[in-house]
């Protein structure tokens, strides 16, 4: 990560540019770049300790991110967290962001569930609302009765998993989700009790990007611009999927 003081000097080193959707003097403190994710999906010390059904939790939540990044391991908005820029294969990043820019514009949206996962399996790519839809597809596929939901960051912009909410719980109030629910988050490589979510939790804002690269006004690498969630400002909510749908599919694949 990259706090306030070092934005400047780190693009100018890496040749990277202001996305369209913020500018310098949007930065606020606290405000990072993201260059890498986590070499750890979950804290030891989220381990330690834990009650053995938090632990599960947890447990669930890194396997179900490992498999959900080694299915689809590349990022519309954060090339940087699978290749380093001197690394990465650019034009074929290129080719395969601009073919996932045509599926949406052709009704990609309009799919079933397990239809988009299939997608963004073959293409490798996803924001996090996809990663977040694959990993609710992959953990349903294990077990039907798996307490798992997406979530959104409500008046921001980012997607995820919430595990094992409790079942009378408020879906739009996190602090009665239960002391073992889980964030479970593929696009930022992380997994940690609800409880840690005001330490843990960023919310996507736009992008830095790589001018070295630039075909049909696409830059190769991206570098996510993240901001702290802000609980006096925003909210979570667990938002509802029809389970009955994706288990549907997942049967009529099975009996194929």
């Amino acid at each position: 990560m990259f706090y306030r003081n070092q934005f400047y000097e780190h693009a100018k080193a890496n040749k990277i540019i202001f996305g369209e959707y913020f500018r310098p003097e949007h930065i606020q403190p606290g405000d990072t770049i993201l260059v890498s994710t986590s070499a750890q999906r979950c804290k030891p010390d989220y381990r330690d300790l834990a009650p053995s059904e938090l632990l599960v939790n947890l447990n669930l939540a890194d396997a179900l991110i490992q498999e959900v990044q080694e299915k689809i391991p590349l990022s519309t908005n954060y090339s940087s967290r699978t290749f380093k820029a001197e690394e990465v294969n650019r034009k074929e990043l290129i080719r395969l962001s601009l073919k996932f820019q045509d599926l949406e514009f052709n009704g990609l949206r309009k799919r079933s569930i397990l239809e988009m996962v299939r997608i963004f399996e073959k293409i490798k790519m996803g924001n996090c609302s996809d990663l977040a839809l694959a990993g609710l597809v992959y953990a349903l596929k294990k077990n039907p009765f798996q307490r798992i939901e997406k979530a959104i960051i409500v008046d921001g912009n980012h997607a995820f998993l919430v595990i094992g909410r409790e079942k009378e719980s408020n879906a739009a109030d996190y602090k009665t989700w239960g002391k073992n629910s889980v964030i479970c988050d593929p696009w930022a490589n992380k997994c940690y009790p609800v409880a840690k979510v005001e330490r843990e939790l960023y919310d996507f804002l736009g992008c830095y990007e790589d001018e070295s690269v630039n075909e049909r006004n696409y830059n190769g690498i991206r570098y996510p611009y993240v901001r702290p969630f802000n609980p006096l400002k925003q909210s979570l909510e667990c938002l509802f999927i029809s389970r009955k749908e994706i288990l549907s599919d997942l049967s009529e694949t099975a009996d194929q």
